[in-house]
Formats: C-alpha cells, structure tokens, sequence
C-alpha cells in the first residue's frame, strides 16, 4: 500500500512506520532464539578457554569477537548469525605457543594383527592434560609390513567413559619400517582434570605378518590452538612402570623367604632408586626387569625334617601287655605340609582375583574432632583390605596403617591431628596357604585416585 502525503498527517505516518518495524523485530527476534542458543554455546566455548597457551596475534581476533557476542541482547537473527561467524572464525584461527616436546624412542606399545587391541594409555588425566581436545599417535612399521592404502589402523580413545573412534586409511608403500608417520583422533569432548584416558589401537591388516604390525612410539595430547600438553615416549613409559615396579616390590612381605634372596630384591630395588627421570629407557627398562626376576627368585627357605630317633642295642626294656594304638596328638612339629602344586593353584588364584580388582567409590569425611571415616565399594572375592592415612600425597610416612575385613573405617589416632589435611588410599587383597599351612596375602594395585580429607 502506497501513503500519499497529502491524504495522511506526518504524525500518522510515523505512526505506521512505528508499527511496521515494531511489528517486523517482533517476527524477526522470535526466529532468532535458535542463533541466541547457539551463540550463548559458543561464548561459554571461548570463555573456557587459557588465553596464555595462544600467540597474542591469534587471541586478540577472539577477545574482540567475545566482547561483541555478549554485548548483543536481544538482536536481530541477522545479527546473530554475523556475531557467531566472527566467533567462529576468531577460533578457528587460535594458534597455540610451542611448548616443549620429546622425541619418538622405540616402540613401547605394539599393534599385532587379527584385531587383537593394544593398550597404549591407561592414566588419569592431570593438570597438563586438562583441555586437551586432539591426541596426536606416532606409529613406526614392523620390518615386514607398510602404510600402504590396503591397510588401516583403528584408534579408540575412552574419556572420562565417552568414547572417540576412527580408522585412518594407509598413505603409501613409502611407509616402511624406518619411517614413522602420525595420525590424529579429534576427541569427542574435551578432557578434564581427574578423567580416566584410556589409549588403544588395533589393525585386522597384515594377517601374515610375522610378529606385530605396527609399533608405537609417541603419543601427544593436544589442545585446541594444536599446542602439545602432555607427551609420552619409550622413556617418560618407563619412569612411570618404574615406579610401580618399585611399589609393589616394597609392598612383598618378605618374612617367609630367605635371606639371600630377599637381598637379592633390596639390591635390584635400590639399584633402581638410583636411577632419574632423566635415565635412558634401556637403563629404566633394565632396572624394571632386575625387580621382576628378583621378585620371581624369592625363595622360602626348606622345612627342617627332624633327626630320626636311633634305637639303643643294649637297653632292653620290660615286657609289656599289649595294648590298642592310641592316636598321637598333632604337634607344630608333626604339622602336615601341602604340595607345591596345590600352593601354586591356589597363589595364582588370588593373584588373578586381585589384579582384576579395583577399589571404587572411596569416599573420606570427618564429621567429629580427630576421627575420619572411611568407606567404598566392597571388591568380590576379596578377603580384606589396607587403609593408610597420610599428611603427605607420596605415603612414604604414614600416620595409619590398618587391615579390616568390612568396607568401612572408622579412624581415630593420636597421629592425627585436627585442622590438618590427610590423603587416604585402599588396597584389596585376597589370601592363600603356603606349604606350611600359614596364610599369605597377595594384593591389589592402591586405588588411582587417592583422596584428600580436612580433620575436624
């Protein structure tokens, strides 16, 4: 409709116009709360993120952007979409600062063929992992096979239990043993500090390869501008089994075993205590092998058999009335011993039951002056566990040690003071009996996640 300015006042006119555009922004701002959703998303995206892992260069295009996003409050659809693009595009364009990296070393995880999956990571996500949102593999060949296109490797990463999947495709025959190439898996979501990362990798290529397919030999965690977070090669792997080779080593009650082979296992554990973290992973490798032959070596000591009696030929004792046999009473020294056999079925019993065990669900409060409580999951199959309380995060002094059968502890010592911070971990462990009839332990790994409680 045309409005001649002769037939209508100025007033009236603008009064139409008023309601025209009035009428225009109301239809307009409703089709708007989709982009509004959107947008209010990629905010809360950008908010999130460290500016001083990003060049100055490529953060400032996202700062201005952000600035502008959050100032819009009920725009336009128009406006909407023309903010989110200038988002968009700002953080497509973040360029991470170089931070140190470690070379590929030797393959520390294989890939063999038929589909059979190698674990490459299996950690607990720290501070420097955190935010991480791509996890760069580094692979080599076996000396039998190559990247060629009719083969493919397949890389699952498990997140804090959501799952990120693909299978890369072969580049060429050029791909041989030598010469190392990388593939990188976009994660699903970000990871955080605190989830479970779980690395792994399998092939159905080369099903007549000799031995295993491809060997890998780095990983890298990534973070959004590409900058390298978190590394692992052959000798950051090796530090960390040393570690736990270490553990668990100090962990053997070495009471039933004999001395030489009890100082067999202190030489290999503090041979491997001299080492660093800036040891070569033969070295670390080789110190994580002395530990289990000297493990393996431990040796109990064998039963002593008691001096038969000697009969005296010129003693000559009164004739008796026979009499009926009387059953003689059991004595330590008549004690029945069992067969290795049955020792062995059943120690490797209980080893099995408690390497498949893990403590879950641990929870510490402290609701009344120097006492904590403490409580998980019961572990199946479990005969009991150890609680240790600690002021310091490495256990090397505990203020507590305890064995319970129940999945729960009540905690009051001397050594624990109020207004202070304790660590707490738990171990399972299941039991079996020696030659001599005299129960063992064998236990589980300490629980991952340690946890941290304010005494009252």
């Amino acid at each position: 409709m045309y409005y001649e300015s002769d037939s209508y006042t100025q007033e009236q006119l603008n009064g139409v116009k008023d309601r025209l555009i009035a009428a225009q922004e109301k239809v307009t701002k409703a089709d708007a709360s989709e982009e509004k959703a959107q947008l209010d998303k990629l905010i809360e995206q950008a908010e999130a993120l460290e500016s001083d892992i990003f060049t100055e260069e490529s953060w400032t295009p996202v700062e201005t952007a952000l600035t502008e996003a959050k100032a819009i409050n009920g725009g336009l659809k128009s406006e909407y979409n023309a903010v989110i693009e200038k988002l968009n595009t700002a953080l497509k364009g973040l360029v991470g600062i170089e931070l140190p990296t470690v070379p590929a070393g030797k393959p520390f995880a294989k890939v063999y063929k038929k589909g059979r999956t190698a674990t490459v990571i299996n950690t607990t996500a720290d501070k420097d992992m955190a935010k991480a949102t791509k996890i760069r593999v580094t692979f080599d060949c076996a000396e039998d096979v190559s990247y060629n296109p009719n083969a493919s490797i397949e890389i699952k990463a498990m997140v804090g239990g959501i799952e990120s999947y693909k299978k890369f495709i072969g580049k060429d025959s050029s791909y041989q043993n030598g010469e190392t190439w990388t593939e990188e898996l976009t994660l699903t979501e970000a990871i955080n500090e605190g989830d479970s990362v779980e690395l792994s990798a399998f092939t159905y290529a080369w099903d007549n390869a000799k031995d295993y397919v491809y060997g890998i030999t780095k990983v890298e965690f990534l973070n959004i501008g590409g900058s390298v977070v978190k590394s692992y090669n052959d000798q950051i792997v090796a530090v960390a089994e040393l570690k736990t080779a270490i553990e668990k080593a100090e962990a053997i009650d070495t009471t039933p075993y004999t001395a030489e082979s009890v100082a067999e296992l202190t030489k290999a554990i503090e041979a491997a205590k001299a080492l660093t973290d800036e040891s070569t992973a033969d070295e670390l490798n080789s110190a994580i092998n002395a530990i289990n032959t000297a493990i393996k070596n431990l040796k109990e000591p064998d039963p002593t058999k008691p001096e038969p009696t000697k009969p005296n030929p010129t003693k000559q004792e009164p004739s008796k009335p026979t009499e009926k046999p009387t059953a003689k009473p059991t004595t330590a020294s008549t004690k029945a011993t069992r067969s290795s056999e049955a020792v062995a079925k059943d120690k490797k019993a209980a080893t099995k039951v408690m390497k498949q065990a893990k403590i879950k669900k641990l929870t510490t409060k402290s609701k009344s002056k120097k006492k904590i409580t403490v409580s998980w999951k019961k572990v199946k199959k479990a005969k009991g566990y150890q609680v240790e309380v600690s002021a310091k995060k490495n256990f090397k002094k505990p203020v507590f040690k305890k064995f319970t059968a129940k999945a729960k502890l009540n905690i009051k010592n001397s050594k624990i003071k109020s207004g202070k911070k304790y660590y707490v971990r738990v171990r399972a462990y299941a039991t079996y009996k020696d030659k001599n009839n005299v129960t063992k332990k064998v236990y589980s790994k300490w629980i991952k996640k340690i946890r941290k409680v304010k005494v009252k």
